[in-house]
């Protein structure tokens, strides 16, 4: 018999051959003091060669039970079904499920599961026969449609004391928060969680019951369609220790039905207030629209070192107070304004962000109120410019640099910025130009920001 499998030894992929003829005893040992004894880390991925199958027939049906197979395994991998053909029972995946896993990451999806060797019971395995897991990801389950999966992770999670990192597929809220339930009460030791996708519920959450405590926790990641459970959450659910926050929130169409609750600005601002008031959050990165007012209460969390959010409606004078607000902030990325941040806004806000090491935002490379680089010149006091002092890479995106705009926009890097920064500019190839219906001027950019290049100290980077 030959059997082969892709089994990582460290953090190597390695192709063994295992036994050239069906294996006895003596074959079983050899097997376990040459290589077993080696592994650290299976993966085994069903969807990409039958080799792992042939491996666990063969494991099914002559394995001794005298012997210990991968007994200082820590890292377990299972993608895809296997045909239920060859997997007679799910004893044979037991196999691998040893108490010294440290970590365990399920790629499945139900269709074609048998009730032999279902999803459920992989949860209920991992209860019994690997208690050490600290890190547990399950993804691409299609686990929303009824209950079934989600009470069995649950479950799961009431015999995981250790559990330290847990990614879960898309759930309903309700079905998430059983999950967050389980979590508080056994899993103190929880640190990261990170929903794939959380969708509304067909009935609201009941916020009567006690709070949910997660002392542990330090990042969430969620991504979620608005459910007006979803705005009490981080109220319901006390996180003490919480220091990074991503946050990507959507809206449905009407075809998801009555249950869904569109965002409204007091909705957002509730939100953003709950989050904020955590007293260990450093890093919060939004991906929704906001209006500058609906997020003004970020601007108290004054701990906060990274800022990252993708569409705001924001004024010079609203991007200035972001500097004056959050004076320790080191990191700061702007995917969308309405309208572009300019010379002046970049000059007043550098006043306040002393602590800026990183800057990205769209950029429009003017000075307003004026017709060109002389006129803005009268107006500019250079000698008076307080620049950043500790800014490592400014990104200047959808930043298009016309001639008349050359001067003042050299003059006024060169004091704003360390002579350590690096200014990354977008290139305007004219086939670029065209597909954006961009004017013809617009190709000269490259060669301006070119010759903001050769000038300034610090090095302009077109990308």
């Amino acid at each position: 018999m030959v059997s082969e499998s892709r089994l990582h030894s460290g953090t190597s992929l390695t192709f063994v051959r295992f036994f050239q003829s069906p294996p006895n005893l003596a074959a079983w040992r050899r097997f376990g003091s040459a290589y077993s004894h080696r592994i650290r880390r299976i993966s085994l991925q069903f969807n990409y060669l039958e080799t792992e199958l042939r491996l666990l027939h063969s494991i099914a049906v002559t394995q001794p039970q005298s012997c210990v197979l991968f007994p200082r395994l820590l890292w377990l991998e299972l993608e895809d079904h296997p045909p239920s053909s060859l997997l007679p029972n799910g004893d044979t995946l037991a196999i691998f499920m040893r108490d010294t896993v440290k970590a365990f990451r399920l790629y499945w999806t139900t269709a074609g599961c048998t009730t032999n060797l279902s999803c459920t019971y992989i949860f209920e395995a991992i209860s019994d026969r690997m208690p050490q897991l600290t890190s547990v990801s399950l993804l691409s389950l299609d686990a929303y449609s009824n209950n079934i999966l989600p009470d069995a992770m649950a479950s799961m999670c009431e015999h995981l004391p250790a559990l330290a990192e847990l990614k879960l597929p898309i759930l309903r809220y309700n079905q998430f928060m059983n999950i967050i339930t389980a979590i508080s009460h056994y899993c103190p030791l929880l640190e990261i969680l990170e929903p794939q996708c959380l969708l509304p519920s067909t009935q609201p959450y009941n916020y009567q019951q006690a709070s949910l405590p997660l002392p542990s926790l330090k990042r969430i990641h969620l991504d979620v369609a608005w459910d007006i459970g979803f705005i009490r959450f981080f109220e319901h659910c006390p996180m003490e220790s919480l220091q990074v926050c991503h946050l990507l929130c959507w809206e449905e169409d009407d075809e998801v039905g009555p249950s869904l609750q569109l965002s409204s600005p007091s909705d957002l601002q509730q939100l953003l207030t709950s989050i904020t008031s955590l007293p260990q959050i450093s890093k919060l990165s939004l991906s929704l629209r906001v209006d500058f007012h609906v997020f003004q209460p970020v601007l108290r969390c004054s701990n906060l070192r990274s800022l990252s959010f993708d569409q705001m409606s924001m004024t010079e004078a609203d991007f200035v107070s972001v500097g004056r607000g959050l004076p320790y902030l080191e990191s700061l990325k702007i995917g969308y304004l309405e309208t572009r941040m300019n010379l002046r806004g970049l000059i007043d806000f550098a006043k306040h962000a002393v602590n800026l090491q990183h800057l990205e935002l769209p950029f429009s490379p003017m000075y307003p109120g004026v017709a060109n680089s002389e006129e803005a010149m009268k107006q500019l006091k250079l000698d008076m410019l307080k620049g950043f002092r500790k800014l490592r890479s400014l990104h200047l995106n959808a930043s298009f640099l016309f001639g008349k705009w050359t001067r003042v926009v050299t003059l006024v890097l060169d004091r704003v910025l360390p002579k350590s920064c690096e200014v990354h500019v977008p290139s305007m190839t004219e086939t670029l130009r065209q597909s954006l219906e961009l004017p013809e001027a617009i190709v000269e950019s490259d060669e301006e920001w070119r010759r903001v290049d050769s000038v300034i100290d610090c090095k302009v980077c077109i990308t």
